[in-house]
């Protein structure tokens, strides 16, 4: 079942909010069935479009890897700074089971508020009925801190 998702974060950079469109394939679930389906598919969509990047960046490598070796040289100075941006980038895969776990202590902290066709729910253990038509959103709250004197 497809289910339209929204998003909403405030802050400096970013005061806006997506909408993603997800597969689900339950109609009723917990609601850290919820949030654990939603964060793997979220991964395996980062990691997809992550390796895509890496690897056409290692096609233009190979491709101007010798024009850049030249025009380097010309300049006096040759580095592999663009390998290792690389090689670093392939490192840094999202790993599902640790966002599983940080998204699902976000939401028992309070970090995040899940609400699903206007209702916010607060516990793991509430059971969710979705149909075509539901709107899930996800909230990240952002805790002001000073002091007043």
């Amino acid at each position: 079942m497809k289910l339209r998702i929204h998003i909403k974060g405030a802050g400096r950079r970013q005061n806006r909010i997506a909408e993603i469109v997800y597969d689900y394939p339950q109609a009723e679930m917990s609601v850290e069935e919820f949030l654990t389906e939603t964060v793997r598919q979220t991964v395996r969509a980062y990691n997809t479009r992550r390796d895509t990047e890496v690897s056409d960046s290692a096609e233009m490598l190979k491709l101007f890897s010798e024009d850049m070796l030249q025009a380097q040289a010309e300049t006096g100075k040759v580095t592999f700074s663009a390998v290792q941006e690389l090689s670093q980038q392939a490192v840094h895969r999202a790993d599902e089971k640790k966002a599983t776990l940080n998204a699902l202590q976000a939401f028992e902290d309070g970090i995040v508020a899940v609400f699903v066709d206007g209702v916010r729910y607060t516990e793991g253990t509430q059971r969710l009925r979705l149909t075509p038509e539901s709107e899930a959103t996800f909230v990240r709250l952002t805790f002001l801190a000073g002091r007043i004197w």
